[in-house]
């Protein structure tokens, strides 16, 4: 039994918030996270969709994840079975299953998300979990949701939570790679070309219509690294080595969000 249609809008403010805390966790530890969608549609007509949507830069993100001609990775919730790392090819979707119930702590999500951005097929389980029928228990998990992630504003916006904190988090990442530089007539050194990188990596807003833009963004960030890498790194080092610096995001959330020690 799926949830009455007229019942669904009281789904979206507790479901965004949800989704928006564990993208927050993300971005603060500088994975760029270009949306949060929430699809009450699915509550009331489809089993198998996703109702709450954190979404990642698409192209770069799902390949470097191990997802062969990936063109889209995302977090997915879902009402019946929780959430799963959904990865898309121009031919098939593919899920990953977290498989720890419909209400994970948010830290939990973010580091199953943070592993699956470094190791999709490696990462949770293809097993897809069942935890409820949804006419069990309905209105106590949207009590809990709603206690949980509601925003207590009279008239809150996940939506404008979440772009206020992507601001934030974009700026905050970008000056802290600058550190007390600023750009100006000197020459481009790692921290400001990796500063420079931080913005196109972040500039993609989630619009599937953009697609196309969001190729051509992950292609010129590739060229630039590439030719970067070529010259030394603007240091006189000549390999510029290092982890890219999403990589290494995905790292340090994983490890610190399950409680393991961080690697370099």
């Amino acid at each position: 039994m799926l949830i009455p249609r007229e019942e669904c809008r009281r789904w979206s403010e507790p479901l965004g918030g949800y989704g928006t805390r564990v993208a927050a966790l993300l971005m603060d530890d500088g994975i760029p996270v270009t949306h949060v969608e929430v699809d009450t549609g699915a509550l009331a007509d489809d089993e198998d969709g996703g109702t709450v949507w954190v979404g990642f830069p698409p192209v770069s993100t799902a390949r470097r994840a191990g997802i062969e001609g990936g063109t889209y990775l995302s977090l997915c919730w879902n009402h019946l079975s929780g959430w799963s790392a959904r990865g898309e090819t121009d031919r098939d979707t593919l899920d990953r299953w977290l498989g720890a119930g419909l209400e994970p702590p948010p830290e939990r999500v973010a580091a199953f998300a943070a592993a699956a951005l470094l190791d999709f097929h490696h990462t949770g389980s293809t097993e897809r979990p069942y935890y409820r029928g949804m006419e069990h228990n309905r209105q106590a998990l949207l009590d809990r949701l709603t206690d949980a992630y509601r925003e207590k504003a009279a008239v809150p916006s996940f939506r404008r939570t979440f772009a206020i904190q992507r601001s934030k988090s974009t700026r905050r990442h970008v000056l802290a790679q600058l550190g007390d530089r600023r750009p100006g007539s000197v020459v481009l050194g790692r921290d400001e070309f990796e500063a420079l990188c931080r913005v196109l990596e972040w500039s993609h807003q989630g619009d599937w219509q953009e697609y196309e833009m969001a190729e051509l963004t992950e292609a010129l960030l590739a060229d630039l690294r590439s030719r970067y890498r070529l010259t030394g790194g603007g240091d006189g080092s000549g390999d510029g080595a290092g982890p890219v610096p999403a990589q290494q995001a995905f790292r340090t959330t994983a490890a610190r969000q399950l409680g393991r020690p961080r690697r370099g």
